[in-house]
């Protein structure tokens, strides 16, 4: 499952926005090494993923390929 996430869309949100990794999680209430975990793949709660897509304003289902 985790290699299905569109990271592409957390990481131009990102740049997008100007911030840091570290400013993106902590407005999500996500740490810093969640965030890692979902770029490289490995295991994760999916509700982190869920708060991100929240704080992007995005459709949840949007993150996945």
């Amino acid at each position: 499952m985790n290699d299905k996430v569109n990271f592409r869309i957390i990481t131009d949100y990102i740049t997008a926005n100007h911030l840091t990794k570290k400013e993106f999680c902590k407005q999500c209430n996500v740490s810093i090494s969640t965030f890692y975990r979902i770029a490289h793949g490995k295991n994760f709660d999916l509700h982190s993923l869920f708060k991100m897509a929240k704080r992007m304003n995005i459709a949840f289902h949007l993150l996945f390929n």
